[in-house]
């Protein structure tokens, strides 16, 4: 469940992921935080209710953490700056509207407005699957009418310009690029829609596949694309496995310095993409030149709707929902790891510090006939 309904609650809420860190909170319909509570006090409490029910802040509010058997998913919701008979100790007056109640009032307020969220949720949930379903078809039918063009113009070397058979190459990428968000919008919607199709994955294929997908762009971005290694070997899974390279090759290019940068060296405006086999795993990596990630942010970039301060900064448009979703495919789907570090010299471009970022997937391989996969 996501927390963009949760500001019709009528009291002040947290929603928090499955460690307790703050994914968003706000003031409530009708009732105010109250200015005397801090919000990390109230986490401090709610963290020691590991499966949900009352507690007291320092300020002598009542919060109320939901039970686990109440909550969809993994992450929780809490609502707090509560007066609350036999519980809170506050007795002080709010200039906010104030009322006294009782548990039973809170807990079954808070059960009914979680069931008009889940209802609200599987109604977003058919939108969002209908309107994937159009999108993908009209995806499907610009790119067999672009396929279509590009093969009459090749077959017409001569009439035809380099530019139109450019133009035609375009398009064609570009509806493999929007395949992939729609990829990532069907993963987000349902997680286990497409877990059950499993099969023998080429993994450079893919990788390569992706990485021509994204030619144009870094073409038009002035961001030299390549991609190397001789891996031969597949992974076993679904056909989801396209969006580990597409989430990783996105953000590269994404967060790259921008091209009118003064003073940025070539090399600061490279992806490279490395494809190796390595016993019984299979591995890559995408380098480019990236905001700094600062200390503590390691970890926290691949939770959902987290994004590091820098890559704020730089003013790239992100929703905090590609990382994760790429470690509980790598991890969850294909029980791989995937790791980030960087490294090298900082630079400093409109005022933020990049340095080289390397993300690195690693995989174990599938090969059942020890003769690997042709490319």
């Amino acid at each position: 469940m996501n927390y963009f309904g949760m500001s019709s609650a009528a009291f002040p809420w947290i929603y928090v992921d499955e460690v307790g860190d703050v994914i968003k909170h706000g003031n409530g319909a009708l009732f105010s935080i109250p200015p005397d509570i801090q919000v990390p006090s109230v986490l401090s409490v709610a963290k020691s209710l590991s499966m949900g029910g009352w507690g007291v802040c320092p300020a002598g509010f009542a919060l109320y953490k939901l039970p686990t058997h109440l909550v969809l998913g993994t992450n929780t919701l809490i609502f707090f700056g509560l007066k609350v008979r036999e519980i809170s100790t506050v007795h002080s007056k709010s200039e906010q509207l104030s009322i006294r109640a009782s548990r039973n009032d809170i807990e079954s307020y808070a059960s009914i407005f979680l069931q008009g969220m889940q209802e609200i949720e599987e109604q977003h949930q058919i939108l969002i699957r209908q309107s994937i379903h159009e999108i993908r078809a009209i995806n499907s039918a610009l790119y067999n009418t672009a396929y279509e063009l590009e093969q009459i113009l090749s077959s017409q070397m001569q009439k035809s310009s380099s530019n139109e058979q450019w133009l035609a190459k375009t398009v064609l990428a570009l509806t493999e690029i929007l395949r992939g968000r729609i990829d990532f919008m069907e993963f987000i919607a349902n997680p286990d829609l497409d877990t059950a199709n499993k099969g023998e994955i080429p993994v450079y294929r893919v990788v390569d596949k992706i990485h021509r997908c994204f030619q144009v762009t870094a073409q038009k971005l002035k961001i030299n694309l390549s991609i190397c290694g001789t891996s031969i070997a597949a992974v076993d899974g679904p056909r989801v496995f396209d969006l580990v390279p597409f989430l990783l090759i996105e953000n590269a290019i994404k967060y790259s310095p921008d091209k009118d940068v003064k003073n940025c060296p070539a090399t600061a405006r490279s992806v490279n993409i490395v494809c190796n086999d390595a016993g019984s795993e299979v591995h890559f990596s995408v380098s480019s030149t990236g905001p700094l990630i600062e200390d503590g942010e390691r970890d926290s970039i691949f939770r959902y709707s987290v994004r590091g301060k820098n890559a704020i900064k730089s003013q790239k448009s992100g929703s905090g929902y590609g990382l994760p979703v790429l470690k509980k495919i790598v991890e969850d789907v294909y029980r791989g790891e995937v790791a980030v570090m960087q490294q090298g010299d900082i630079y400093i471009f409109n005022d933020i510090p990049y340095l080289e970022t390397i993300f690195t997937v690693k995989l174990p391989a599938h090969n059942p006939t020890g003769l690997g996969v042709l490319r």
